[in-house]
């Protein structure tokens, strides 16, 4: 995979609804990132939650149903019953899958690092010890759990922290009081409710071969058209596909 400059979950999910958007996006440059007010409430819900973790700053009513857990997290920490608790935490990896930077390094940011291929940041992570972690990620939009994202994410855990054994993942929603959980074994184990039975193999196998049909893209220059659904939310003009609803 040598022509992929670099990838994130948000970046591959962009190609994979779309070919020519990503092309146009990160290629091409013709369609400049745009700051929606989505995007912005997003951010500005995120700011909230880190820095109450990482500041002790009161959370504003309508986030307050998450104010127990941190309460929780914060008795333990005291307690000696979790080892550690990050917020926004940068992790970035080479060609070859291995960290390029300091667990918990905040400056100079990660993801901006020479020879930085996968980017990823997990909102919250909980380590209970060395072999048991907790990531999660806070969502403010529609409940759509993408059950692959989180996939990468206990890929992505098992990676930069080798004595980790299982890996609990969640999405959560604060404002619809919803949450999806998915837990995964770095050996596997037997599928069931909210238990994935892939491994650490089985979900790196998975997700390089999603890459490669990324990098069979840049090494071919080939980004067709993939209409959707999602075209009416495109910024596309008509002259740049031919599917645009501009």
């Amino acid at each position: 995979m040598q022509n992929v400059p670099s990838w994130s979950y948000t970046a591959l999910a962009q190609f994979e609804n779309c070919p020519r958007q990503y092309w146009l996006a990160k290629v091409s440059k013709q369609l400049p990132f745009v700051e929606t007010e989505a995007i912005k409430d997003g951010n500005t819900q995120h700011a909230f939650l880190e820095n109450r973790l990482t500041k002790k700053e009161p959370l504003p009513e309508h986030l307050q149903r998450v104010e127990p857990l941190f309460t929780l997290l914060e008795r333990g920490v005291q307690a000696g019953k979790i080892k550690d608790v990050q917020a926004e935490l940068e992790f970035v990896f080479d060609r070859d899958l291995k960290m390029i930077h300091v667990y918990g390094q905040r400056s100079p940011k990660p993801f901006f690092m020479k020879g930085a291929w996968l980017r990823a940041k997990f909102d919250l992570l909980v380590l209970k010890d060395d072999k048991t972690a907790l990531i999660t990620d806070w969502k403010f939009g529609k409940f759509r759990p993408a059950a692959d994202q989180l996939e990468l994410f206990a890929g992505i855990a098992f990676k930069a922290l080798p004595a980790l054994e299982m890996v609990k993942t969640s999405f959560s929603y604060p404002r619809l009081n919803q949450v999806k959980n998915m837990t995964f074994f770095r050996q596997g184990a037997e599928e069931a409710e909210d238990v994935s039975g892939k491994s650490e193999a089985d979900i790196w196998g998975e997700w390089l071969g999603r890459v490669q049909r990324l990098d069979d893209a840049y090494s071919a220059n080939n980004w067709p058209c993939r209409p959707s659904g999602l075209c009416g939310y495109c910024d596309a003009s008509p002259k740049q596909c031919p599917h645009s609803k501009k």
